[in-house]
């Protein structure tokens, strides 16, 4: 098995090709933001269920070893994320008695998508 070092340089690499904060990490892999900036800053003390959980929330597994792909993973996200923008949207417009036939709300779920992953990581995971 690698140095930890190496473990968490990887992971590092990791959460910045998908523009993924520290804030978000932590949050996804349901750890303090404490820990995982102690992790990445060297500090020392990182347990392993902790440096596990970091990389499930990373798509990835110890040694790491990705476990799907970082534009995968974008695109999962952005499509869950457009999704949810969507579903919001036609919920507020039906309510106000403007609802949009199912070829809109697609092309519109297609935007968000494209701009999500065209934008900065702190929209896509945030």
């Amino acid at each position: 098995m690698e140095d930890l070092e190496q473990i968490l340089s990887q992971l590092e690499r990791r959460r910045q090709e998908l523009g993924m904060s520290h804030r978000i990490l932590a949050r996804r892999a349901r750890l303090s933001l404490r820990t995982v900036q102690r992790a990445f800053s060297g500090e020392g003390g990182v347990r392993s269920e902790s440096l596990l959980a970091m990389a499930e929330a990373l798509g990835a597994r110890v040694g790491v070893v990705r476990t799907r792909p970082t534009t995968a993973m974008r695109e999962e996200q952005a499509s869950a994320k457009a999704d949810e923008i969507v579903r919001v949207t036609q919920g507020s417009s039906a309510l106000e008695g403007l609802a949009v036939d199912e070829a809109a709300r697609k092309l519109v779920r297609q935007k968000i998508k494209a701009r999500l992953l065209a934008g900065s990581g702190l929209r896509l995971w945030g």
